[in-house]
């Protein structure tokens, strides 16, 4: 998982400062590195027989304290890591086609130079809400700090003000997608994008004659579902529909739209079928 910050000027923000928001909000948190360009953070898992007692470097607003890896660290497997990297290059080009969302956001991302890039490179074995959890605090205490125009989800394929993160923990993280058929208009595949990220399944549907946006709502209910309770729904067992009659069967198929993935893939059932 990653996002980009977007800035027309170079940012600045204080890596100290950071930190310490940071830690307020996930008390685990410790910086393992700090360069002139990049910071590298490690997030424990709150443990309740240790509460969290703010850091006296935090109070007197000194440089917090490196924690740097362990010969016992490398033995672990639940590291949970954030890298954030400032002044990062933006990319070439984006593909905006699915930002339904934002209408400004072409106009917008083209007036940005500069990107601060948060990408989250270790944490599989954490559950999927836990790293969302820890993402969103780093992002959201980057973006108080230095406010950026606009903020890009490579995994995706996503631009959205920051205004608009607060709708949803999953905001960003996954993207519901649209595509109609070209030979038939009242055929329509709906999709997640940006659940592998977290290496979950996304979800697919190909409907005729369904409320698209109905349908894309009941993809983020389950996109949510999945986030919390991780990789549950079985292929044959039916999941609720758009309506109390209404069963959609799921088994897994290839992704029908890029990027290659394995999907759920959601049989509407007949007379919505294609």
């Amino acid at each position: 998982m990653a996002v980009d910050l977007c800035y027309p000027d170079l940012p600045d923000i204080d890596p100290r400062a950071l930190t310490v928001r940071i830690r307020s909000a996930l008390p685990g948190t410790m910086l393992v590195w700090a360069g002139p360009t990049n910071l590298l953070l490690r997030h424990e898992r709150a443990d309740p027989a240790n509460p969290y007692r703010p850091d006296p470097a935090d109070i007197l607003g000194l440089p917090p304290e490196h924690h740097p890896f362990t010969e016992a660290d490398r033995y672990r497997d639940d590291h949970l890591l954030h890298t954030v990297a400032f002044g990062t290059e933006p990319p070439a080009e984006r593909d905006l086609s699915q930002c339904w969302a934002w209408p400004d956001a072409s106009a917008t991302l083209v007036r940005c130079r500069y990107q601060i890039t948060i990408s989250q490179p270790l944490g599989r074995s954490r559950d999927s809400a836990e790293r969302v959890q820890a993402l969103r605090a780093t992002v959201d205490t980057a973006i108080a700090l230095a406010r950026p125009l606009a903020t890009w989800w490579p995994a995706s394929q996503q631009a959205l003000p920051p205004g608009a993160l607060v709708t949803h923990p999953l905001t960003g993280v996954v993207n519901i997608r649209l595509f109609r058929s070209m030979s038939d208009p009242e055929v329509t595949l709906t999709d997640t994008l940006g659940l592998y990220t977290l290496g979950l399944p996304d979800v697919q549907c190909q409907s005729r004659n369904l409320d698209p946006n109905r349908l894309s709502d009941l993809l983020f209910e389950l996109a949510e579902y999945l986030c919390k309770h991780g990789d549950v729904l079985r292929p044959g067992s039916p999941v609720p529909g758009l309506s109390t009659d209404q069963q959609f069967v799921p088994s897994r198929q290839p992704a029908m739209v890029p990027p290659h993935r394995m999907v759920i893939d959601l049989d509407p059932g007949p007379g919505y079928r294609p």
